[in-house]
């Protein structure tokens, strides 16, 4: 009920405001023209307003879906060039699971009590999803599962994470590494770096039989 509420809304709100841009295509104001703009450049420019607005409503209503990210993707400058218009809903941990590299970060299930692996919420839409899709290698190198989160709060929040389908323990790239280092530490999880993401680096030089 609540969404539905939200949803009516927001429609009100778009017909309010594309009334306004249509009103303002149709009879420019006669400020805009003492100013010295030309009517017909007015409604030009009204149009394109109306056509973007039309186009972010549309995207605003595409289905959404909560994305758990562990790795780089933490961090807004790389989520901002894989999915400009994904939105951070909050961190939080991934109880019962431990991070991994098999060349790659991932996650798994673990039986340590206090097991967890710091994580970031995302919302995104099926676009990009897809996006996503294609950077993970979904589905023949990632996989996706749906976990839930434990936010820094205290609530809950289920959503989809990816999962890598090998378990090969193989050494990250500096570079990757530290990308996720650094995604670590800004968003304040300083403290894990120790206890989470340098015994997944060092279990990754760990090769059987070796």
């Amino acid at each position: 009920m609540q969404k539905e509420i939200a949803l009516i809304y927001s429609q009100r709100e778009h017909d309010i405001v594309r009334a306004g841009l249509e009103e303002y295509q149709r009879n420019p104001h006669d400020e805009f023209v003492a100013m010295g703009f030309d009517p017909d450049d007015v409604r030009k420019q009204s149009e394109l307003l109306i056509d973007t607005f039309d186009r972010g409503v549309a995207e605003d209503k595409k289905p959404t879906k909560k994305y758990i990210a562990y790795g780089s993707n933490m961090v807004q400058e790389q989520m901002a060039l894989r999915c400009p218009n994904a939105k951070l809903v909050g961190l939080g941990f991934l109880k019962h699971y431990q991070l991994e590299f098999y060349l790659h970060a991932t996650v798994e299930p673990c039986g340590k009590r206090n097991a967890k692996v710091p994580v970031a919420v995302w919302e995104i839409n099926e676009d990009a999803e897809r996006r996503l899709d294609v950077y993970e290698g979904y589905p023949s190198y990632y996989r996706k599962e749906t976990c839930a989160v434990t936010m820094l709060d205290g609530s809950q929040i289920k959503g989809m994470v990816y999962v890598m389908n090998t378990k090969n323990p193989l050494p990250p790239t500096d570079d990757y590494y530290k990308a996720i280092r650094s995604a670590y530490i800004q968003l304040g999880f300083l403290a894990y770096v120790k206890t989470v993401l340098e015994p997944a680096h060092k279990r990754s030089f760990q090769i059987e039989g070796r």
